[in-house]
């Protein structure tokens, strides 16, 4: 089973839910080493289970970004996160 409009199978859509959306907690948390555990995961997730295309490369960037401002501006990367929250609700 299928997402309604998108390619990715139902389970990939809950994974990445749940993944940015904890992702972003460690990141309002200012937790920088368990952000990055969970960033790195929805690194793996996008690239293997999404089909190529905008939204496997916006979460991409997004995921460059928020390991960019991990250490230094937690605020920054959550607030990235909040957005890829939105791309894959």
């Amino acid at each position: 089973m299928s997402d309604e409009g998108t390619d990715r199978p139902a389970g990939v859509h809950t994974a990445l839910s749940h993944l940015v959306a904890e992702a972003r907690l460690y990141a309002a948390g200012g937790e920088t080493e368990r952000l990055l555990d969970a960033l790195d995961t929805v690194v793996t997730v996008s690239r293997t289970e999404l089909p190529e295309g905008p939204l496997r490369e916006r979460l991409l960037f997004g995921c460059s970004r928020v390991e960019y401002h991990a250490d230094a501006d937690h605020e920054v990367a959550a607030e990235y996160l909040r957005a890829m929250e939105r791309l894959v609700d």
